[in-house]
């Protein structure tokens, strides 16, 4: 007859690995891990709490200290917190016979794990935000793994900048936004929701892209692609989903905001069709300004080239402003500007 006790054990060996399939903490010798990092850069310290709180899960006790301790440190498991640039952790990585990761980029982080002097994870970051995305990964491993094996990552965000788009309904009728750009919803619905905070640091960036898919009538936007349409006489605002331009009147000029354009070369593209009887007095010409110099002509159409046209080009520098100069002499002289692109 089975005792209690041995019914017991020879269910244990069964249990303890279920449970860690689960990620459910299974029972293992708790130590003492020192936590290195600057408390005084609040994402790093940040990440920091999330490990700590992860190792204490699996019943260790964690002592933090500041980097400036690290060169002291004697044997045992350790983690360490730093910016890659940190030339005196990089060397003491180094010497524990790790390999630094010079050269990463902004939010990048390195986890390099060493065993030398027991068992050290040791995330590099890009900067401070790339040390707490690194740092926040190993808390991740811990909960499920514990710190009994060595872990080794690199990773880089493909996109810099980042957030969740919400499509908000306008009520019953227009649900929501939708692909033809002359339905009820596209045209009625909230453009940009989040463009008084949180889409500030987006607001013309690349890429940019206008496609005047505005309420009839709108001569200037100040969302993400911001621009204005002035004209003292005659018609030069958005109607069905394009920029207008007709009746009798002065040119009237269409200008964008400064667009970010520091990262490298961008194309530049305007697409325009005409009605009525344009001629060679019409045109639409459409600049360049980059960096505050001149302006500069990309290209221009008259009323009697064929439709529909584009004008292209491209540009270098850090900041663009584009300019589109059109003019039409009649009431019956149309022309329509769409989709501006700078990519």
């Amino acid at each position: 007859m089975k005792t209690p006790a041995s019914f017991s054990s020879r269910h244990r060996v069964v249990l303890w690995p279920l449970l860690a399939l689960l990620g459910i903490a299974t029972p293992s010798s708790a130590e003492t891990i020192r936590l290195y990092f600057d408390p005084a850069t609040p994402q790093i310290g940040f990440a920091a709490d999330d490990i700590k709180t992860a190792l204490e899960k699996h019943k260790h006790t964690v002592e933090t200290a500041d980097l400036a301790a690290l060169s002291k440190a004697g044997p045992g498991k350790k983690i360490v917190l730093a910016a890659a640039t940190d030339k005196a952790v990089a060397s003491l990585l180094s010497a524990e016979g790790g390999k630094p990761a010079p050269g990463l980029g902004e939010q990048a982080y390195a986890i390099r794990s060493t065993t030398k002097s027991g068992l050290s994870y040791r995330v590099q970051g890009g900067d401070a935000v790339g040390a707490m995305y690194g740092g926040l990964q190993i808390a991740e491993n811990i909960q499920f793994k514990n710190m009994t094996e060595p872990f080794n990552e690199d990773d880089a965000p493909h996109l810099k900048s980042r957030g969740i788009k919400f499509n908000v309904p306008l009520d019953k009728e227009a649900p929501t936004y939708f692909y033809d750009s002359r339905g009820t919803a596209n045209r009625l619905a909230i453009r940009h929701v989040w463009d008084i905070t949180f889409d500030s640091k987006t607001k013309n960036s690349l890429p940019w892209k206008e496609e005047f898919n505005l309420t009839n009538q709108t001569t200037s936007d100040d969302g993400r692609t911001s621009w204005t349409a002035t004209r003292s006489e005659g018609v030069f605002e958005v109607k069905e989903n394009a920029l207008f331009i007709n009746d009798k009147g002065d040119e009237g000029t269409y200008s964008t905001g400064e667009i970010d354009v520091s990262r490298g070369p961008v194309d530049i593209s305007l697409d325009i069709t005409s009605q009525g009887g344009v001629d060679n007095g019409d045109y639409v010409k459409l600049y360049q300004i980059v960096d505050g110099a001149k302006e500069t002509l990309i290209g221009e159409i008259k009323g009697k080239d064929k439709m529909p046209a584009m004008i292209s080009g491209t540009a270098s520098g850090k900041k663009l402003v584009l300019l589109i100069r059109s003019k039409v002499s009649s009431d019956d002289e149309v022309f329509m500007m769409d989709n501006v692109k700078v990519e």
